[in-house]
């Protein structure tokens, strides 16, 4: 909420006049813009214009430093929140060497240990993409089940035009709970 300020001389022609004072804790109350002052200076608050135009014009007494503080904490929260959803995107070839996975896991490794959510994605070009995309997508799912121990899937493989894609993200999957025989059920 921010409010709007009022120079001395605009505040020496309406100090007489009626306006809705608001409180921190809601109460509200008709007082003269003077008696408005007068109290938010024994509370040690401020008072801020909410609606000039309004008949009678509505202030609110307030902490404006601390309600300023509490919204740029918001601010600087949901920033670290939406920082979580960084999408890194690793592109490995159907015909990848071993050598060269090893490299593109410990990339992969790195990113979700920083906790950025990572696509592995294979292009399939030529005949490979009429002649082996069960193959392209059980071997992007198996890259995904690579690092099952620190991440999981969060959309498995799928086939998108010529591009077969799979999404993991940071956190050990949560292991099922054995199945509970129902009560009266031989065990």
């Amino acid at each position: 909420m921010t409010g709007e300020t009022m120079t001395k001389s605009e505040y020496d022609q309406i100090a007489d006049e009626m306006v809705l004072r608001i409180l921190p804790d809601g109460e509200k109350e008709d007082i003269t813009l003077a008696e408005a002052v007068e109290e938010a200076e024994e509370l040690d608050l401020d008072v801020v214009v909410v609606a000039r135009t309004a008949k009678p014009m509505v202030v609110r007494l307030m902490d404006q430093g601390k309600e300023k503080h509490d919204r740029t904490r918001k601010l600087k929260d949901s920033a670290k929140k939406a920082q979580n959803n960084v999408l890194k995107e690793l592109r490995v070839g159907l015909n990848i060497g071993q050598h060269d996975l090893d490299v593109k896991m410990r990339q992969a490794r790195d990113f979700i240990e920083k906790g950025y959510k990572i696509k592995f994605c294979m292009l399939l070009r030529g005949k490979d993409f009429y002649n082996r995309q069960p193959e392209a997508l059980q071997r992007t799912q198996e890259i995904a089940d690579m690092l099952g121990t620190i991440s999981t899937v969060e959309s498995p493989a799928a086939l998108l035009g010529r591009i077969v894609s799979v999404t993991i993200k940071p956190g050990a999957p949560k292991e099922a709970k054995p199945a509970q025989p129902a009560k009266g059920a031989p065990a």
